[in-house]
């Protein structure tokens, strides 16, 4: 599941600006896989919104290439402090910092 997302984000890199992929793919990171959907954690509702709003095509589209099957993305909100470690949150002035 875990090779799977990384493939996924791979093809994503590809197809969108640096500066969009490290904001709004980098704090991701999947965390379960059942049938024919993903989940995928994120750090909060607007992170889960703006994905689901701009890139839940783009997303799909790229799990299906690296997966070779259809697969539906769901994504669950897990707050930094709750996620990974190292986890990239988004501070007030738009800018992000690195937590550990």
């Amino acid at each position: 599941m875990e090779v799977l997302w990384k493939k996924c984000l791979e093809e994503i890199e590809k197809q969108v600006l640096p500066e969009n992929y490290i904001t709004w793919f980098s704090p991701t990171y999947a965390v379960a896989r059942e049938n024919d959907s993903i989940t995928v954690a994120v750090p909060n509702n607007f992170f889960k919104n703006c994905l689901k709003e701009n890139y839940q095509d783009l997303i799909e589209n790229s799990l299906e290439t690296v997966a070779k099957q259809r697969l539906h993305i769901e994504f669950q909100v897990v707050p930094p402090e709750n996620g990974e470690k190292n986890a990239a949150t988004i501070i007030p002035n738009g800018t992000k910092k690195e937590t550990s």
